[in-house]
């Protein structure tokens, strides 16, 4: 009998989960059931780190579960990257652009030329004031999942 390949550095992996916040047990977000996430494990960069670990030497068909803090999920939370900017910044032909709304998020670019993501908070007559935090930033969160492939990543 074939020996189950593993998850370790090198192999592809395929995986679905839910993500709780610890703390209120309230679900943060699932994988859609037909579309699980996939990596690279070691390689791909956009894996919460303490999930890779906790995926380490797991098969197709294993179950994980994983308690992490904010330091090894998504961050502390930084007040500093809570800004309100110019409210002039967001309106076209004199109207504040349909997409400016309250808890909404909109791709922006820094000074420097980067792409990040923010969610609105509040719109004054002024200023709209936004959150660059990880939505689930400063979280104890735990994920729940299942492994569903793993492979020689091609």
């Amino acid at each position: 009998m074939e020996k189950k390949q593993t998850a370790g550095p090198g192999k592809f992996v395929a995986y679905a989960y839910k993500l709780y916040n610890d703390k209120t047990g309230d679900l943060l977000f699932e994988t859609p059931a037909d579309a699980p996430d996939v990596m690279v494990y070691g390689v791909s960069d956009d894996v919460v780190p303490g999930l890779i670990e906790a995926m380490k030497g797991l098969a197709e068909g294993d179950k994980f579960s994983v308690t992490l803090p904010p330091e090894a999920a998504f961050g502390p939370r930084y007040e500093e990257n809570v800004v309100s900017l110019d409210r002039e910044i967001f309106v076209r032909d004199g109207q504040l652009v349909a997409e400016v709304t309250v808890g909404a998020e909109l791709p922006m670019m820094t000074q420097e030329g980067f792409m990040v993501k923010g969610r609105v908070l509040e719109i004054t007559d002024k200023a709209v004031k936004m959150d660059f935090n990880h939505p689930f930033a400063g979280l104890t969160v735990r994920f729940d999942g299942e492994i569903d492939t793993v492979r020689d990543a091609t």
